[in-house]
């Protein structure tokens, strides 16, 4: 469980462009909230649907809010997509994913080569690579990955193969955030190519693990896991 800012309500009118959204606040104004997530998220924001925002901490800032949370049939579904990382973080921390050998230390924002990657783990014989995916695209009961075609998102796919031939333990953690979903599956209408080096990394021993989340308005919480219906990928 992690702790989230202190949260306002307010109403989502419209994504004025790729990084900004604007509300309405409870007084009835309007007003400019950074929505930090490049993902097209139709399904979700809708506008005249409930959000919580936070205030920016930076009071220099253009924007003076942040987009966090937006309501989806009842479940609070989280915008910032960098909060998979903080919530893998903290499971990690937490020694949620020790049944999948992933204890100890970690390295955040590792650099291998030219390329980084979330998290690294130094261990005798075999090092560690984690990458974190987040996951907010529904249909039904599943979860889909990505909602958009994603080329940065294959070449992290692709490298990490790579790496595995070269002896590393690869990891994908792949994070739904807050919606009701009960499984996971790739998005091969919108993505086919990445939806390719999914089943290639899988192929090739990567392990790939998809785990469910829950929001509040005050904190984050971990569901467990999720099966991975390849069939459907």
């Amino acid at each position: 469980m992690i702790k989230l800012p202190i949260l306002e309500d307010a109403v989502f009118i419209n994504r004025r462009n790729r990084f900004i959204a604007e509300v309405e606040l409870p007084d009835g104004s309007l007003a400019d909230a950074h929505l930090a997530n490049t993902g097209r998220m139709r399904e979700l924001l809708i506008p005249g649907c409930p959000v919580k925002i936070a205030r920016a901490t930076n009071p220099a800032r253009k924007t003076k809010y942040d987009l966090f949370l937006i309501d989806q049939a009842g479940a609070w579904v989280c915008l910032r997509a960098v909060y998979a990382n903080y919530l893998i973080a903290s499971w990690l921390q937490e020694g949620l994913l020790k049944d999948y050998l992933l204890a100890g230390d970690w390295r955040p924002e590792f650099k291998i080569g030219s390329q980084r990657f979330d998290f690294f783990r130094e261990a005798p014989g075999r090092p560690t690579v984690l990458e974190v995916k987040s996951a907010n695209y529904k249909i039904g009961d599943t979860a889909f990955f990505p909602d958009a075609p994603t080329e940065r998102g294959r070449h992290h796919v692709e490298t990490l193969i790579k790496l595995s031939q070269a002896g590393y333990r690869c990891v994908i953690l792949l994070v739904t955030m807050g919606q009701a979903v009960k499984d996971l599956a790739f998005n091969r209408a919108n993505d086919p190519l990445l939806a390719d080096a999914m089943a290639q990394a899988r192929e090739a021993g990567l392990d790939i693990i998809a785990m469910k989340s829950r929001f509040t308005d005050r904190e984050a919480f971990f569901e467990g896991f999720l099966p991975i219906d390849w069939g459907r990928s």
